[in-house]
């Protein structure tokens, strides 16, 4: 039986929904009737576009519950692409976080439930089995595994790397709750509603213009909104380093292996550290002095870029050059060195002429 602190927990499931429904908020009078609630969402908010994290308050599971929405809706009012991804990115965290401590009774309740991460709920089962020197707790039905594991670019989701049996994949309870948490986050950004059907009351437009203010302080500080289309469209990137460079420059949220080839690949072909960190800046869970640290401890060690037979195997892998499909290329370093190569000498036939 979930508690009124599992619904603080996780607030977007279905009867947490319901207990905020219960209360039959206006949106006209929110302020004024639940100026705590209110205060509480606009710190969420702040936590998350200057630090990246949902924040969580235990000792007042009702404000927690209820200022979930009121925070959707501000992210709604406001229709920023880059803050709803940071937001769920951060949330997703979060949940991530308190259901690897979770009781299995309830974790099965909240995954079975229809609406919390799926239409009709997850066919869940808990079971302990010993697979070779693993040991798995759960196994869940492989529809529903990959309709979330499809958003995985990293190996270790491919199926073929759990165990299957009758239909049932294996998994840990640590990978349950990576699972389940980008099943969160995925929810969060499929449901929007149109920014042109929210108006909000004044002191709810005050708050949200000081939010938009942060927003906008945040992205020229921090992301600095440093344009790397020249980059993409220069015409000497392997194709799998330009998709990455694309969505990089949408904000969307990259892969662990994604990041780590876009890093080593860019400090091999002689990118700076600054220059390289500014790649992402738009991640929806950036952190500069993380990254710079993870950036220089590459450069110290100087790891090199993924060869081509590895990206295949992660997925990441885009073979619409055709010296990519012909397989005349067995490392994206190659592409770079022979596309710099060819470049340079159009460059210099012209200017000859």
């Amino acid at each position: 039986m979930l508690t009124k602190e599992d619904l603080a927990k996780y607030p977007s499931i279905e009867p947490a929904r319901e207990y905020v429904r219960q209360f039959n908020i206006d949106i006209a009078t929110l302020a004024d009737e639940y100026p705590a609630i209110v205060n509480r969402a606009r710190q969420i908010l702040r936590d998350i576009i200057v630090k990246g994290v949902y924040t969580y308050v235990s000792n007042d599971f009702e404000t927690e519950i209820l200022a979930f929405p009121v925070v959707r809706l501000f992210i709604d009012a406001i229709g920023d692409d880059w803050l709803r991804r940071r937001f769920a990115v951060a949330f997703s965290k979060r949940v991530g976080q308190f259901l690897q401590k979770e009781e299995n009774e309830k974790i099965l309740e909240i995954a079975r439930m229809p609406g919390n991460v799926s239409e009709h709920g997850w066919n869940l089962i808990y079971e302990i089995k010993r697979v070779g020197v693993k040991f798995y707790e759960w196994k869940l039905h492989f529809k529903d595994y990959l309709s979330t594991a499809v958003h995985f670019h990293d190996i270790t989701w491919k199926m073929c790397n759990h165990p299957v049996s009758n239909g049932y994949v294996r998994l840990t309870k640590r990978e349950l709750a990576r699972l389940l948490a980008e099943a969160f986050k995925e929810k969060i950004l499929e449901k929007r509603v149109p920014k042109r059907f929210i108006e909000l009351p004044d002191k709810l437009m005050r708050i949200l213009e000081d939010i938009e203010e942060l927003i906008k302080k945040y992205k020229k500080e921090v992301i600095r909104e440093i344009p790397i289309k020249a980059e993409i469209t220069g015409g000497v990137y392997p194709p799998c380093i330009q998709y990455i460079l694309e969505r990089t420059e949408r904000g969307e949220n990259l892969s662990h292996v994604e990041r780590l080839f876009l890093m080593f690949f860019m400090l091999d072909i002689g990118k700076a550290e600054e220059d390289v960190v500014n790649l992402f800046r738009k991640m929806p869970d950036f952190n500069e002095e993380r990254t710079k640290y993870y950036v220089k401890h590459a450069k110290s060690k100087g790891y090199t870029a993924h060869n081509c037979d590895t990206l295949k195997t992660y997925g990441i892998c885009r073979p619409t050059h055709k010296w990519c499909s012909e397989g005349t290329i067995k490392n994206p370093l190659v592409f770079y060195g022979r596309m710099s190569y060819i470049l340079h000498k159009e460059r210099r036939t012209k200017n000859e002429k």
